[in-house]
């Protein structure tokens, strides 16, 4: 029996030597463990980043076109040229001096989009092909405006410093001190209302006009008597009648009232004020400016060299001036 014993242990010896050296080397099977992990785990990886890439896709493809279609959508309305047409005249109605010469466009998706503009300044050279204002727009609002030269910055209360006739001698006293050469650029509110086709005569340039509606003191749009860009053919104001320049001010408006979703979240200035966003004083303008049968301004810009500013205040009764430029570095 006790022999019996030991040839069974020699025999489970054996063949537990043979099962050993069949086995790997440890370290070659820590190896290949860590192999298949990292198999494992990079099959994982490769198929949850595809599944999230498929998921933003899905998103991309179904709820991007439907924000675009939802909100504003600024690279619509610029392929049919109506983006540039809404605010060269939200800029011209509501800016004096500043023109939009061209807008931008960039899609980001999700109704996100990046304008840039180029806006120009009538008192300044103009520089063409150099933007100048940039903004971001997400679900039909702008954000972050960048617009380092105050462009689209509204000047408020520029019809609103009264004047004294000692205040306007002093101010011609200032401007005598200026260069021949000056130009001067002046924002006036005048005693009375007068004609456009009568100020046109006078020998300064007639820039811009607020339009006066005898029923509607509340907002007053405006129109420039020139442009830069010549983007239509109702941009060449010089050689207009009365009759065409009051109809093309009505155009204007309507073109606003359609379009308020443009500009609405800008607000709207007018003199001292800023609506929050102009659309009902936009409408009541626009009704009765159908109803006009003269164009006459109050509030006006006008610009000139040295002498014939001065020449201009010295004959004009003033309520109100503001200089907005004065186009010299050398004072004698």
């Amino acid at each position: 029996m006790k022999d019996m014993n030991i040839k069974d242990e020699e025999v489970l010896d054996k063949e537990l030597g043979l099962l050993l050296e069949s086995m790997p080397e440890q370290e070659n099977f820590e190896k290949k463990i860590d192999k298949y992990i990292k198999k494992k785990i990079q099959k994982i990886t490769v198929r949850t980043v595809l599944s999230l890439l498929l998921v933003i896709a899905v998103l991309f493809l179904l709820i991007s076109p439907v924000m675009n279609a939802i909100y504003f959508n600024p690279e619509k309305l610029q392929k049919d040229g109506t983006l540039l047409s809404v605010f060269r005249d939200y800029c011209e109605v509501s800016r004096p001096q500043k023109e939009v010469i061209s807008i931008d466009v960039k899609s980001k998706g999700f109704s996100r989009y990046k304008m840039s503009m180029e806006v120009h300044d009538h008192t300044a050279p103009l520089i063409v092909g150099r933007e100048n204002v940039w903004v971001d727009v997400f679900a039909g609002k702008y954000q972050d405006w960048q617009d380092s030269e105050m462009m689209l910055t509204p000047q408020l209360g520029m019809f609103d410093h009264p004047v004294t006739q000692e205040e306007i001698d002093s101010m011609i006293g200032d401007f005598k001190k200026l260069p021949e050469s000056a130009k001067i650029s002046l924002a006036i509110w005048d005693k009375e209302v007068r004609d456009v086709e009568e100020l046109r005569k006078e020998n300064v340039s007639l820039d811009w006009i607020e339009v006066y509606h005898p029923n509607q003191p509340e907002f007053q749009g405006g129109l420039n008597l020139w442009m830069n860009q010549i983007v239509k053919e109702t941009d060449d104001r010089e050689e207009m009648t009365e009759k065409e320049l009051l109809d093309l001010y009505v155009a204007k408006l309507k073109n606003l009232v359609e379009h308020g979703e443009v500009w609405r979240s800008m607000g709207f200035p007018y003199h001292s004020t800023v609506f929050a966003d102009g659309e009902e004083q936009m409408k009541a303008c626009y009704e009765d400016a159908k109803t006009l049968t003269k164009l006459q301004t109050k509030g006006y810009y006008i610009s000139g060299s040295r002498d014939e500013i001065i020449s201009y205040l010295q004959k004009t009764g003033i309520e109100s001036v503001s200089v907005y430029d004065v186009n010299s570095s050398i004072w004698e």
